[in-house]
């Protein structure tokens, strides 16, 4: 379903937030980081009024924020993330 609305819009940053949050709970830390990586890297696009969602705080991620390589992915780029208590959709 996601992957559709990529194909759709590569530009919206949320589809690729919400597949990472996919990865995540599959405890698949690669695809999560590289697909949390994809959506702040369009972070500009977000529709106006939203906010880019903070992993540490999503359950979706709250296994992997037991994995050194995640915690390293997600703080080393906390200061470019706006901070947004949500889960993914």
């Amino acid at each position: 379903m996601f992957n559709y609305g990529v194909s759709i819009d590569p530009n919206y940053p949320l589809f690729y937030y919400n597949i990472a949050c996919v990865y995540g709970g599959k405890d698949d830390v690669e695809n999560a980081i590289s697909y949390l990586q994809k959506a702040f890297a369009s972070k500009a696009h977000v529709i106006p009024g939203e906010k880019m969602p903070d992993p540490r705080m999503d359950d979706s991620f709250a296994r992997l924020m037991k994995n050194d390589r995640f915690i390293r992915a997600v703080t080393s780029t906390h200061a470019v993330w706006a901070v947004a208590k949500v889960s993914c959709r």
